[in-house]
């Protein structure tokens, strides 16, 4: 999969987490139940070209590149490990030849980065009696890892680009089926519950951005109630100070921000006839963050 298509699956998985939270509302809605279920079949169809392209024609170069990077993680951390007992042992010439950064394998061409990673092996393996924290686990787990890269690493790559100039990625259109489905969906629960519920319609609104950009932001929810009653607050002011914005809930008690940095960060919350309330939070990355904050009076 291409960024554009793996954002747009995660978009998929977020109208899964969404759905999942507001069935009992959206199965009232009169025929949501059955454009869902012409989704879910698109979204079926869609994994289901996803799980071939990883075994269509020859390997991902993804999965090729994953495992020349699990080898060279594994023997330079043996080497490392090696270096270290060599320098105490008072071994230079042994020391320097497994001082040896990550980019001698992983930065050399397919045959190069199997012999450098061999040539290492093999110093470990003919000192091991020198090297005490050297064990023949450890040899093994190097040869496993060799060997997991190199049984691939003559196998065809079919890369994407290959697949749509010869017109067989069928993603592209299986995206569109399920983007077309989706505002469908969008459709009938903003004439549904646009009035009634704006917090879970503009949710879904979110969701669908992202499938048809590909676009993954930081949104976050804040309800806001009376510590005592706690009855939703309409017009409180919510200060972003990394952002140095201010944002109103509405008179369900709500205010959002739809695009924030994920970290930590302090909002400020006043209100007229409340104290003022500063809270450290956490926002999640590529996510949703809902936080409910109680305000007392003055």
């Amino acid at each position: 999969m291409t960024f554009f298509q793996k954002a747009k699956r995660s978009g998929i998985s977020r109208f899964s987490a969404f759905y999942s939270e507001y069935q009992g509302k959206l199965s009232l809605i009169e025929d949501f139940e059955t454009i869902k279920a012409q989704y879910d079949a698109a979204v079926a169809d869609i994994d289901e070209a996803i799980a071939q392209q990883n075994t269509d024609n020859g390997i991902t170069k993804e999965l090729l590149d994953q495992r020349k990077a699990a080898m060279a993680k594994t023997v330079i951390k043996f080497a490392l490990r090696g270096q270290v007992k060599a320098g105490l042992q008072e071994m230079p010439e042994l020391a320097n030849q497994l001082n040896k950064p990550v980019t001698f394998i992983s930065s050399a061409n397919k045959q190069t980065a199997v012999e450098n990673a061999q040539w290492l092996r093999n110093v470990m393996s003919q000192n091991k009696g020198n090297l005490a924290n050297i064990t023949t686990a450890d040899i093994k787990a190097m040869d496993d890892a060799i060997e997991a890269y190199q049984s691939i690493m003559h196998e065809p790559i079919v890369t994407i680009q290959h697949k749509k100039s010869q017109g067989t990625d069928p993603l592209p259109g299986l995206f569109k089926k399920t983007d077309k489905y989706f505002a469908d969906l969008l459709g009938l629960t903003i004439s549904y519950y646009g009035d009634e519920d704006p917090k879970m319609v503009d949710e879904m609104g979110l969701t669908n951005k992202m499938l048809l950009t590909g676009m993954r932001h930081n949104t976050i929810d804040f309800k806001v109630t009376d510590a005592d009653t706690a009855i939703a607050i309409e017009g409180v002011s919510v200060m972003s100070q990394n952002q140095g914005k201010s944002y109103q809930t509405n008179y369900q008690g709500f205010a959002s921000i739809k695009t924030h940095r994920n970290g930590h960060f302090n909002f400020t919350l006043s209100g007229v006839g409340y104290k003022d309330l500063t809270v450290g939070l956490d926002v999640k990355k590529g996510g949703h963050s809902v936080f409910e904050l109680a305000l007392e009076a003055e």
